[in-house]
């Protein structure tokens, strides 16, 4: 990871997710101190390429957990994600979310890296530009926006606007899964 001191100590919440497991099989390559905090279940392979703590993030105690980590970086991977952009399941991912988010973001003494969403632009061209005008579309992209805000607050921070994410150990249902899917049966 550009930027990071050599054998810097990294935590990485969501690290047993699909992005997460990435940033954590890359970082013990470059041999950095990796504590990947996950809600269940350590990813097959990634046993001994990490410390692994089991976490819940929206936890009252997670963000003690964290500080007590002293973590040169954090890279924040972790999200609830809702099933729609509306309704009761977005509501209360964003409110899952805003928990997590102000824990870990209080705890990291340090340099945060956040995990966002293109979301936070809402519907809009093919292409946006990075700062473009933006229009949150419902409850889940209000709460990475505003985490997204919590953020820049901080002297030493990166801010990760992804879309469409995608790998082989893909799990969630996503639009890309699917056609991939629906491709490889020939439908």
């Amino acid at each position: 990871m550009s930027g990071v001191h050599p054998r810097a100590r990294v935590v990485v919440t969501g690290a047993a997710g699909l992005i997460g497991r990435a940033v954590v099989s890359r970082l013990a390559v470059e041999d950095h101190e990796v504590v990947a905090i996950h809600r269940s279940g350590v990813p097959c392979g990634l046993e001994n390429a990490a410390s692994w703590l089991e976490l819940d993030l929206t936890s009252s105690g997670s963000g003690a957990a964290i500080a007590g980590l002293s973590p040169d970086v954090v890279v924040h991977c972790a999200a609830v994600l809702p099933d729609t952009f509306e309704g009761e399941s977005a509501r209360e991912a964003a409110a899952a979310n805003r928990r997590m988010d102000r824990a870990v973001v209080a705890a990291a003494d340090c340099r945060v890296v956040y995990l966002s969403s293109v979301s936070v632009y809402g519907f809009g061209p093919d292409v946006f530009a990075e700062d473009g005008p933006l229009k949150p579309l419902g409850p889940y992209a209000e709460s990475k926006l505003a985490t997204e805000q919590l953020v820049a607050q901080s002297d030493d921070h990166a801010i990760l606007r992804v879309s469409a994410a995608y790998g082989a150990a893909q799990t969630a249902g996503t639009v890309l899964r699917l056609f991939v899917s629906r491709a490889h049966a020939g439908r």
